[in-house]
């Protein structure tokens, strides 16, 4: 096509045309690139859980089970206690034995010990482990991650209020 353009009209026409069309190409590539997002980073997982108005107790703990996103603590604002799942991380697993669960069957132990416990998973290891009967409660997924939380006899958690008034009482509130 370009050496069409470029006998007809010129090598100035041609260029533009390559300009044009680069511009256009480029532009495509971008429009459809953040599908896949989901993919490549915990934010939008992250973001559904917010619109959810869910907020985590700090004290509750979050597992990473079997996977690890290194996006995930960064955008949840917390740490994550990896569960079977070392990979370059075990020098910080063997430092700090207390952040880490060594097999899927312990960290089922401690999910059914109670409290408020949070945790992502991979969707085929959420449907193994509701076949084994683990009591999981699902709040968010995307296309390579599900967030449970462990069902409890709390209430819901209470939605975010919303305003810089409420926001501000509510930070006040010990």
């Amino acid at each position: 096509a370009l050496a069409w353009i470029t006998a007809r009209r010129g090598w100035e026409a041609a260029l533009v045309a390559l300009a044009v069309t680069s511009l256009a190409g480029v532009q495509v590539a971008l429009w459809g690139l953040h599908r896949l997002d989901d993919y490549y980073s915990a934010r939008g997982l992250v973001q559904r859980l917010g619109a959810l108005h869910r907020r985590f107790a700090p004290q509750a703990p979050f597992y990473s089970v079997d996977t690890f996103d290194q996006s995930l603590p960064f955008y949840l604002g917390r740490p994550v206690t990896l569960v079977a799942f070392r990979s370059e991380l075990e020098l910080g697993t063997a430092m700090e034995p207390a952040k880490f669960v060594p097999t899927l069957r312990e960290f089922e132990r401690r999910w059914n010990a109670g409290g408020e416990a949070y945790a992502v998973m991979t969707p085929a290891l959420y449907a193994k482990l509701v076949r084994d009967g683990l009591p999981m409660r699902l709040l968010a997924q995307d296309g390579t991650r599900i967030v449970v939380a462990r069902p409890s006899a709390r209430p819901e958690l209470a939605p975010r209020r919303e305003g810089w008034l409420p926001a501000l009482l509510g930070a006040l509130r010990p």
